[in-house]
């Protein structure tokens, strides 16, 4: 369904960050609850038009599951984003992030740190895999929980 990681299959699929097209590629997804960035609040979410469909029914299903009370997913710490596109490459390496192909998201970064164990609820991790996005919980060597992707690795995943 998605691309795998590796810059060709994503610049095939989502189209090259370094071209300066991306834009038109993007869509504002609003989200089903109030999302908050750096304490204040998002309108929307710029994503990948490809991506944003299955980025809004992952949304859509932790809101639902939830039961649609703000309260319990700002208890959660989930209603925090860190970002979606960001037009940049990976820290300390030429390749281009996922977020610069608009198609990650990071989720409360303050508690969902590099290497960490993390504190991203189950029913969030897998309305996000129901879609068939990566989770960073589950890469290895090193972890991300903050972050989900639209692509695949072909790696297993954690259980």
């Amino acid at each position: 369904m998605w691309p795998r990681d590796n810059q060709d299959d994503l610049i095939a699929f989502y189209g090259d960050p370094a071209s300066g097209s991306m834009a038109s590629n993007l869509v504002k997804v609003i989200p089903p609850f109030r999302m908050t960035y750096e304490g204040n609040s998002v309108a929307h979410l710029m994503f990948h038009k490809l991506a944003a469909p299955a980025l809004e029914r992952a949304l859509q299903r932790v809101w639902d599951y939830y039961g649609r009370d703000q309260n319990r997913i700002d208890a959660l710490g989930i209603s925090k984003t860190a970002g979606t596109y960001n037009h940049r490459k990976i820290s300390g390496s030429d390749k281009w992030s996922n977020h610069a192909y608009g198609a990650a998201i990071d989720i409360n970064a303050e508690e969902n740190g590099f290497n960490g164990e993390g504190n991203i609820p189950i029913p969030m991790i897998a309305a996000f895999k129901a879609e068939g996005a990566r989770w960073g919980g589950d890469y290895r060597g090193r972890t991300d929980p903050m972050h989900f992707e639209f692509c695949q690795s072909g790696e297993p995943v954690r259980t």
